[in-house]
């Protein structure tokens, strides 16, 4: 709520979750954890209940993690071919082992952990 007291909290599924008997008032919608695959949603909605509300839906939109990894040449910024890359977990454990090509290396549906160790990882070697 606007005091930042939690009304409800729920688990999604693929059925609508409906909330009833709010007081009227100014509420907030956020997600506190995503499901496997996907990142948290970091959208706040804001949520108005009046004398005039009847029924209103809302939706909470989750991105899936992808991530694209190449091996590029320092200098020129081409593809490096023939080096043995690996994927790590948040717990350093090989997730994938690849050799590079002339092209991204594309994952999908990684867990957050993967996303978080590969951002430190840039930011650590490349600053980005």
């Amino acid at each position: 709520d606007s005091d930042g007291d939690v009304v409800q909290k729920w688990i999604s599924s693929n059925d609508l979750y409906m909330i009833s008997g709010l007081d009227n008032g100014t509420y907030y919608l956020e997600e506190v954890s995503a499901p496997a695959g996907y990142v948290t949603s970091s959208e706040r909605v804001k949520v108005v209940v009046n004398d005039n509300t009847t029924v209103s839906t809302y939706t909470l939109k989750n991105k899936k993690i992808s991530v694209k990894i190449a091996k590029v040449d320092a200098d020129t910024k081409e593809f490096v071919s023939g080096a043995t890359l690996e994927l790590l977990n948040s717990n350093y454990e090989v997730v994938d082992t690849w050799t590079t090509g002339n092209d991204y290396q594309m994952f999908n549906d990684l867990d957050e952990g993967i996303n978080k160790l590969i951002n430190e990882l840039m930011e650590k070697y490349y600053g980005k």
